[in-house]
C-alpha cells in the first residue's frame, strides 16, 4: 500500500470546497507530514485575500502531530 506523506494544493482560490478538502485531509490523514497550498495568481496579488486563506487554513484541526502546514505563493517545485 502506497502512504503518502505529503499534500500539496495548487492554484488556491480560497473557495469552501478548498477549505473543505485541507479540512478533510488535516483531519483525516494521520501519516501526513506536509501540507502546502500554493495561492492563485490573483490571490498572491491582493494581500487581504491572502492573509485570510493563510489563517483559515492555519486554524484546522490536524490528526497527525507531525503534519506541517504551509502557505506559498509560488510553486516551489519542491514536491514535484
Amino acid at each position: 500500500m502506497l502512504e503518502k506523506r505529503k499534500a500539496e494544493i495548487e492554484s488556491c482560490q480560497g473557495s469552501d470546497l478548498e477549505f473543505d478538502l485541507v479540512r478533510f485531509l488535516l483531519g483525516n490523514a494521520d501519516i501526513l507530514e506536509k501540507m502546502n497550498t500554493i495561492l492563485s495568481r490573483e490571490n498572491q496579488t491582493n494581500a487581504t485575500t491572502s492573509s485570510s486563506i493563510k489563517e483559515k487554513i492555519e486554524m484546522f484541526a490536524r490528526v497527525s502531530p507531525f503534519a506541517a502546514i504551509s502557505v506559498s505563493e509560488i510553486n516551489s517545485g519542491q514536491w514535484c
